[in-house]
């Protein structure tokens, strides 16, 4: 049939009740909570279209610079503020409708899961039928976040989105830029919904002493009820050192027509009018470490021993802890070893030239510190494994299945596929879709860190290894001058030296 054009007010009404409970696969139109225009999760019908491309109006989705097909149901709404008019997705990521005459806000029932967008940012009208919608990674936040020196901590520009639970609820966020330059804090809530107003509370001071809350709601796109906010932080060279950055503390909150808890405030932070350039070609990180001297029927036999943390006291104190590398040390297959990390104890273990128990890494079960695996971390829709911004360690935790099997390679069936439960499209295809990234053969022989575990989810630490945990350990400011993530959750207090910090993932099987 033709497309719902001027559907009645109340229809209208009707349609925007029908909000969506984000559990895990889907998030919110702007990625994670507050409901942009309803919808049931469900793909809908493809409006009839009259057979002539130019009258038709298109949405297309778009990430990272690159055309972007959704695994799950995504409808796009046209409102012109007295109708919605609704189209699918198609498996070509191309939702397509005719019959519109005007100027429509464009927004989808959900953006993929892990992602977001700008529900206020998309206009059609009669001289601009063909909107693309770029959609953005949700960043991982490590941290409480439940009080003012119990922060969220992250550094970067990006999109990150937080759930408010209830009347007066806040979650609190310490931002450390690495650049100068003019940043600005700017709510994406759905002004077409208008069902929330989301609050900005601003804090003067550092890290260790904060003070004069300032309120602001405003300064972004605004509905009758919604009031998007903008926060503006201006970050002179001088406030910049080798050391680190001065921090600056704003919580998030929201207020609700009817008390409707809980909702989802996605937020972008940007620099200079802009993200950082989030398109830097990344390379894939493959393990390389030679496991032949390795013993790993011996290591399985391990398996439900007494695995104690990698730290040890400090001398002096009675409950105070320190990450350092200098008690533990590769024994060399050169020396008679197995090439591995050891505990290093040149006087209790004087029999093995010093050697002690093995060092092991979490992998497939979580450390103390974090609650995911690093085989899940990624799970809820983030770049975690991705550190310093351009090396992927993708493979070298997760492997080629894992990877293929979360649509990394390719996020539609490509012509490419020998069947359709793989996604992968290899070297040797010679019409890869323009959404795949080709993935070298090589990479279906790679075993993977996931794969060296024992039956409690750990792996003997290589040197490799060590490094991924130092880099990952930086990327996400576990150790930040005593306000890192480790230092603040751990009890007792943890704390590492700067070259140390990998060893937060680390432990060994007491004697």
């Amino acid at each position: 049939m033709k497309a719902l054009k001027k559907l009645m007010i109340i229809a209208l009404a009707l349609l925007l009740s029908l909000s969506i409970v984000s559990c895990g696969e889907y998030t919110d139109a702007a990625g994670g909570g507050d409901n942009s225009g309803g919808g049931n999760g469900g793909a809908a019908e493809q409006p009839d279209l009259d057979n002539d491309p130019t009258n038709d109006f298109t949405v297309s989705l778009r990430c990272n610079g690159q055309a972007f097909k959704p695994e799950t149901a995504v409808n796009v709404y046209w409102n012109d503020g007295y109708s919605i008019n609704i189209a699918p997705v198609g498996e070509d990521g191309i939702a397509r409708i005719d019959g519109l005459d005007g100027d429509y806000k464009v927004t989808l029932s959900q953006a993929p899961s892990g992602y977001a967008y700008n529900p206020n940012g998309y206009t059609a009208t009669n001289d601009k039928k063909n909107i693309v919608i770029d959609l953005y990674d949700l960043n991982v936040i490590i941290g409480q976040g439940d009080s003012l020196y119990s922060c969220f901590r992250f550094e970067g520009t990006g999109v990150y989105s937080v759930t408010v639970t209830e009347p007066e609820a806040a979650v609190y966020f310490e931002f450390a830029p690495q650049k100068s330059g003019t940043y600005t804090i700017e709510s994406w809530v759905d002004v077409v919904d208008d069902n929330t107003n989301p609050i900005c509370i601003a804090y003067k001071g550092g890290s260790h002493y904060k003070f004069d809350p300032k309120r602001i709601d405003d300064g972004g796109v605004s509905g009758s009820y919604t009031r998007n906010f903008v926060h503006t932080v201006e970050i002179a060279d001088e406030m910049i050192s080798s050391g680190g950055s001065q921090t600056f503390t704003f919580a998030v909150t929201a207020e609700t027509k009817n008390n409707s808890y809980p909702v989802t405030v996605t937020f972008a932070v940007k620099r200079d009018g802009g993200f950082d350039l989030e398109h830097t070609d990344k390379s894939v990180v493959l393990p390389t470490h030679d496991f032949s001297a390795f013993d790993f029927e011996a290591f399985e036999a391990l398996s439900g021993g007494n695995l104690v943390g990698a730290e040890t006291v400090i001398p002096g104190t009675d409950n105070y802890y320190m990450f350092n590398e200098d008690n533990y040390k590769v024994w060399k297959v050169s020396d008679g070893g197995d090439g591995v990390y050891h505990v290093y104890d040149p006087i209790k273990y004087a029999d093995t030239n010093g050697y002690g128990p093995i060092l092991v890494a979490f992998i497939t079960a979580p450390c103390r510190f974090v609650d995911r695996s690093f085989t899940t971390i990624e799970d809820v829709g983030n770049n975690a494994l991705t550190v310093g911004g351009k090396e992927n360690y993708k493979l070298f935790i997760e492997g080629y299945a894992a990877m293929a099997d979360k649509g990394y390679f390719c996020n539609t069936l490509c012509t490419c596929h020998t069947d359709g439960s793989t996604k992968v499209c290899y070297e040797s295809c010679e019409n890869c879709h323009s959404g795949c990234n080709p993935c070298p053969d090589s990479y279906r022989a790679v075993i993977p860190y996931a794969n060296r575990t024992n039956s409690d989810g750990v792996a003997p630490v290589t040197e490799e290894l060590a490094e991924f945990l130092q880099k990952f350990a930086i990327s996400q400011r576990y150790f930040a001058d005593g306000e890192g993530w480790v230092e603040t959750g751990a009890k007792p207090p943890v704390d590492a030296y700067e070259d140390s910090q990998w060893l937060f993932a680390c432990g060994y099987y007491a004697d």
